[in-house]
């Protein structure tokens, strides 16, 4: 999906599988921002970027939301479930989209796995949404309910900057998301391109 010289915003980036992944797809030439909130997690983070020599990578370590403020975060054993709680472990810096972001021309990919903070996300990034070519999102209807709405909302939010949604399976795209879908399984993985 993605090409050299492309770039790529990775929020909840975690240990930095996918911006790995995604700095060698889009070499030198291109660049990959990963939020991770996380501080345990996010040092992981800057030393796998580190010992696989992605010199296009800008790492920080901050939430990603609706609004600009510190925020509670927790602090799980199963590392990938931390998220924003009113009364977890830490307390970390929540910034939106638009104002960490702003100055980019464009996004070729948008990833989403922020543990029910994604459609905050999206409302903080509606400047950015407008320049993005595709939003790939985790999608779990129980993180979502925590913060009151449900994948149906962020679908509205997608399609109203010009994007259709897919499920996808396995990395393959798959039918397109209808109307009254949720997400039945403990997660899935969405992807929303640009029409």
């Amino acid at each position: 999906f993605l090409n050299e010289g492309d770039t790529v915003v990775d929020c909840g980036a975690h240990i930095g599988t996918l911006t790995i992944t995604a700095a060698k797809v889009v070499k030198e030439q291109g660049r990959v921002f990963a939020f991770e909130a996380h501080p345990r997690t996010f040092s992981y983070l800057v030393k796998n970027i580190k010992d696989n020599k992605c010199n296009n990578v800008v790492a920080k370590n901050i939430a990603i939301g609706n609004t600009e403020k510190m925020v509670s975060f927790s602090d799980y054993y199963a590392s990938d479930l931390n998220g924003v709680e009113e009364s977890g472990a830490y307390l970390v810096a929540m910034k939106t989209l638009d104002n960490e972001l702003k100055y980019l021309p464009r996004i070729d990919l948008l990833k989403l796995d922020i543990e029910g903070c994604e459609l905050l996300a999206l409302i903080g990034g509606r400047e950015i949404l407008r320049k993005t070519k595709a939003v790939y999102f985790e999608s779990a209807e129980k993180s979502f309910k925590r913060f009151g709405y449900t994948l149906q909302d962020i679908i509205k939010e997608l399609r109203s900057f010009g994007f259709v949604i897919y499920h996808t399976q396995a990395g393959v795209i798959g039918e397109e998301v209808l109307d009254g879908h949720s997400t039945k399984t403990r997660y899935e993985n969405i992807l929303a391109v640009r029409k």
